[in-house]
């Protein structure tokens, strides 16, 4: 019998998810958030993602972010309801994720009362959380440690993206995380954190930010 690496954890279930769009309507033309936030260059702190969430900028479909989500520097994302079985990794570029997945994925598993994802399988979750960045803050994702260590890869898809964990100023939109387990089946659950996300504040006169040390 295959062994069972168990990450998951408690969270109350989440009812529904969006509809699919439209095959690959044409993106938007700019930012729906155009405006700038006036803080300092650099990562933001702790106190500043509970001020983003506050203003919009960060979005959830759990009543509310739990306050052990809140790190330092970074910002846990938890895994939503349902995680969707595709034949390889992809970037949706000139679609939405959800668009794209509606023609690749393969099969769905239920995450809300745990589920179990087979290893040498790439899944895609909808996170709880989505963003509505203004157009000089961006946000850089990348794998919790302990996520690492039970040998699970992941990295965080947007829409019209071309990079992984790569989210652009501007961007409005709900994050997805594709999720690899190299070596073993692991029972996951909706509200787990597998990653975390940094937001950077960048030079308004157009000077690149460099990305957070990790």
């Amino acid at each position: 019998m295959s062994e069972v690496a168990d990450v998951s954890h408690e969270v109350e279930p989440i009812e529904g998810e969006q509809a699919a769009a439209p095959w690959c309507p044409p993106p938007p033309a700019e930012p729906v958030w155009p405006e700038t936030w006036d803080l300092p260059l650099g990562v933001l702190p702790r106190q500043r993602l509970r001020e983003a969430e506050d203003l919009g900028i960060l979005t959830t479909t759990a009543v509310e972010i739990p306050e052990s989500g809140f790190q330092p520097a970074s910002l846990d994302l938890l895994l939503g309801p349902t995680a969707y079985r595709i034949g390889s990794s992809f970037l949706p570029g000139d679609c939405t994720v959800r668009e794209r997945l509606n023609r690749l994925k393969l099969d769905s598993v239920d995450l809300r009362s745990g589920g179990i994802l087979e290893p040498n399988r790439p899944y895609l979750i909808p996170l709880m959380e989505g963003l509505k960045l203004p157009s000089n803050v961006r946000a850089f994702a990348n794998p919790k440690s302990s996520t690492g260590r039970v040998d699970i890869f992941t990295r965080v898809v947007t829409d019209y993206s071309h990079r992984f964990d790569d989210i652009a100023p501007g961007y409005d939109g709900e994050l997805w995380l594709e999720v690899f387990s190299r070596s073993f089946l692991v029972r996951v659950q909706a509200g787990l954190a597998l990653n975390q996300i940094r937001f950077i504040v960048e030079d308004p006169t157009g000077a690149p930010a460099p990305p957070p040390a990790l």
